[in-house]
């Protein structure tokens, strides 16, 4: 079975000029603006960032979220509410510690209830160290999910380590063994056809490696050469 084409690129941004540790790099919010948008947003691990128009979700009050709470149960909120999630956790148990001074959050588990409360035909973004493919804990919701972006993150003006940020949009309907279901075409109808690959396997060029839980990781994103 053939793999649709997806999104792919590379953002070379500059750094935030927040001092709030993880903060977004600059520009990044007006980029995914352009591609993946909508009019019910959900911010996941909001930190220091504002919606004016949207829902934060974080855990510290400090930072004066629209909703205190533990990223991976939003019970509070009902199944389809939003249509862009947007998910920003830390990236390990060490960062969760020393940045934040607080235990580290699953990123399957958060991921789960985005996917949950994500909306028909909606978007879920993730920036993270891993893109997540398949697992037992978000495979209840992500059965209808389909990836259809990948982007590497980094900033530039200094020591970065690159990111992913990977895009999901939820199928209206039940889940299906035909890709071209999950497809979106406004994300797709720019890109030149990709030949799949079997199973679970990730493009060549987002240079991840499988691991047991099913993620790929991204530090090989970096180019022969640079």
């Amino acid at each position: 079975m053939s793999q649709r084409p997806y999104y792919r690129d590379i953002w070379a941004l500059p750094n935030p000029i927040t001092g709030y540790p993880g903060a977004f790099p600059r520009g990044l919010v007006n980029k995914i603006k352009r591609k993946w948008w909508g009019k019910k947003r959900l911010w996941m691990f909001s930190g220091g960032h504002k919606d004016p128009s949207g829902t934060t979700i974080d855990i510290k009050p400090e930072v004066e979220p629209s909703i205190i709470a533990d990223c991976s149960n939003l019970e509070m909120i009902p199944d389809g509410e939003y249509d862009f999630v947007m998910l920003d956790p830390p990236y390990s148990e060490a960062e969760a510690k020393e940045l934040y001074n607080l235990p580290y959050v699953s990123v399957l588990d958060a991921l789960s209830e985005a996917f949950r409360v994500c909306a028909d035909g909606g978007h879920v973004l993730l920036l993270h160290r891993l893109i997540p493919e398949t697992h037992p804990k978000i495979q209840a919701h992500g059965q209808r999910m389909k990836i259809v972006g990948i982007v590497g993150v980094y900033t530039f003006g200094g020591v970065s380590n690159i990111r992913a940020l990977t895009i999901w949009r939820k199928n209206n309907g039940l889940p299906t063994l035909d890709a071209s279901a999950f497809g979106c075409s406004e994300c797709e109808s720019d890109l030149p056809k990709v030949e799949g690959r079997e199973g679970n396997q990730r493009e060549p060029e987002v240079g991840g490696k499988l691991i047991s839980d099913g993620c790929a990781t991204v530090g090989a994103y970096e180019k022969e050469g640079n």
